[in-house]
């Protein structure tokens, strides 16, 4: 089977992965609205927040085989009607117990379309391209979203309706997500062939990055909770504002990469963005006051939106079946899954000045491990292939 021409390819992975990054994305205004508008505790809302990605992240990880094999427009379909029936449930029924499941059984939903999207993303022609390009739409889409949700009511109701209305764009556009290539596909960037299976290097990579992530997704599960504490002065409409400009911060940093990645290696760019991002991280985490807030939240969207393609760019580039970038996504989504729970713990024990300290230590040794993992890839790539062997008779007696 030949993968579709022209730019639906393109279009089907943006249409997908796109639509199933979004409930992730709203994490802090789940969390928000579970806590201020249907009165549960903080440490229920980021349990709720951690199931939801829990189950997003087994999804990914459990139809990794299928969709290496193919099979990937059907896996999206599945997962965009589940995601799109759980948010309309809980809409139509906004009781704590109802949303908060609704919640969760999206996050399943979201994880099915996450895996055929990625592993179809490594049979494109430039992994690194398609990859930016959707963190771009991407940035885009959620900004808008955070920007539409208060005037459209602002409340729990509003957000899920919000989350299952793209899904008719997603059901469309799975029809055009690539198939597993015949052979495998060339490396854009070296030439070489690359692997069919994720190896070593993809592991250590998708491992250390989702360790990250914890640390990441702490801080922006938090984020909304943090600067209603530390910048009580903010109202709803600038706290809006505060997350939009994070986000087309994030649309910056993706816009920049490719430019930036002509002059500057990859290895480079990640322990440059990886510092930016965990300073960033330190100010939100630690300080008070709406603008070291606001400006922290920037940065650290500036930084988030480069490392995303960065990192994802490599794993679609370190197998063809599209094995490592499932393994990489499904990793990552289970670091977005334990990053609330853990700065919610980690608050409500220890206060801001825990969260702070924890996550920024982590946030340094898992950061030093990506960039190893993306130096040993490096490495890899530029490693010139061994010769092939000789038949018997063209070797001299």
């Amino acid at each position: 089977m030949n993968p579709p021409p022209g730019p639906r390819p393109l279009l089907g992975l943006m249409s997908t992965w796109v639509y199933a990054l979004l409930p992730a994305n709203l994490v802090p205004a789940i969390i928000g609205r579970l806590v201020g508008e249907l009165g549960v505790s903080l440490e229920v809302a980021g349990a709720t927040a951690t199931a939801m990605t829990i189950a997003n992240g087994a999804a990914v990880l459990g139809a990794r085989r299928l969709v290496e094999r193919g099979h990937r427009p059907a896996t999206a379909r599945v997962g965009v009607a589940v995601l799109v029936g759980a948010s309309v449930v809980g809409a139509l029924f906004p009781e704590p117990a109802v949303v908060m499941a609704a919640i969760v059984v999206g996050g399943l939903g979201s994880g099915l379309v996450i895996a055929a999207a990625t592993a179809a993303v490594a049979a494109s022609e430039d992994p690194d391209r398609a990859t930016t390009l959707v963190i771009i739409v991407n940035r885009v889409v959620v900004a808008a979203a955070f920007l539409l949700l208060p005037l459209a009511g602002g409340g729990m109701r509003e957000l899920l309706l919000l989350l299952a209305a793209p899904g008719v764009i997603a059901f469309l556009g799975a029809a055009w997500l690539q198939p597993p290539p015949a052979a495998p596909a060339a490396d854009p960037a070296s030439g070489a062939p690359r692997s069919p299976r994720p190896n070593r290097v993809a592991w250590a990579l998708a491992l250390a990055f989702a360790l990250w992530t914890v640390t990441d997704e702490g801080v922006y599960g938090m984020l909304e909770i943090l600067i209603r504490t530390n910048a009580p002065e903010t109202g709803d409409g600038l706290l809006s504002l505060m997350f939009a400009a994070s986000v087309f911060a994030g649309l910056a940093g993706a816009v920049c990469v490719p430019l930036l990645h002509r002059f500057f290696s990859r290895p480079l760019l990640l322990a440059v963005f990886l510092g930016v991002s965990a300073v960033a991280k330190l100010v939100i985490s630690a300080g008070s006051g709406a603008v070291p807030l606001a400006v922290g939240g920037i940065v650290w969207g500036f930084a988030f939106g480069a490392l995303i393609p960065l990192v994802f760019g490599l794993a679609a580039r370190l197998a063809a079946d599209g094995s490592a970038s499932v393994l990489a996504n499904g990793t990552y989504v289970v670091g977005v899954a334990l990053g609330p729970l853990v700065a919610t713990q980690l608050a409500a024990v220890g206060g801001t000045g825990a969260l702070a300290a924890v996550l920024t230590a982590v946030a340094v040794a898992a950061g030093s491990a990506v960039v190893v993992a993306a130096v040993r890839a490096e490495k890899a790539e530029t490693r010139p292939a061994p010769p092939a062997p000789q038949h018997p008779e063209e070797i001299a007696p």
